[in-house]
């Protein structure tokens, strides 16, 4: 029950985190501005983790070849997903771009299903299907849509597309890292593709 506390908590401060950083687009542009929030993070990722390693000192991690090319996706696929979300934010406005990458959640399971055999039981792939209706209807273009607006919600759903790279890859990151403490290799994994 504790991830949805998390989650709830989490949610504003990614809202307010997107928000700032569209702020600096014009500024620093959508390469830029992905670079600040990775930098950015780095320190409190390395603090978090710092925390996390001492809570689990038995923790035993094995960084082989799979875990450096499935961190290293994980990490290229989030740079991208920045800044096509970026992107999408100048061309489609903050609302529409932040669903349009919500579409990370269905595209991350089907490609952990065809990719790595992941296995989703009934309500998670309900959720999965609940989640792609809902996109639909919110992105269901009207008639007068703007060729800009297509063409940030394409930006959008791009976005969503490298966060699903990203989810996966950071998830067998993890398991390749230190299976047995989850925590441990996520908050590792984190910090290393930060760092990357």
């Amino acid at each position: 029950m504790l991830w949805i506390v998390l989650t709830i908590a989490a949610a504003p401060l990614q809202v307010a985190r997107n928000a700032l950083q569209r702020g600096l687009m014009a500024e620093a542009g959508p390469w830029g501005a992905t670079l600040v929030r990775f930098l950015f993070g780095l320190p409190f990722a390395l603090a978090i983790f710092a925390v996390v390693a001492a809570l689990h000192p038995l923790a035993d991690p094995t960084p082989t070849a799979r875990f450096w090319v499935s961190v290293s996706a994980g990490a290229l696929g989030q740079v991208l997903a920045t800044a096509a979300l970026l992107v999408a934010m100048r061309r489609s406005g903050f609302a529409v771009a932040t669903f349009m990458q919500q579409a990370s959640l269905p595209l991350a399971a089907i490609m952990g299903l065809v990719v790595f055999g992941d296995q989703l039981g009934t309500q998670a792939w309900a959720g999965v299907a609940l989640t792609t209706v809902g996109l639909v209807i919110l992105s269901w273009p009207g008639r007068a849509a703007a060729r800009g607006a297509l063409i940030g919600s394409a930006m959008g759903l791009a976005s969503g597309a490298a966060f699903a790279v990203a989810l996966n890859g950071y998830r067998q990151a993890g398991l390749a890292l230190e299976p047995n403490y989850p925590i441990y290799a996520a908050t590792a994994a984190v910090c290393v593709a930060q760092a990357l």
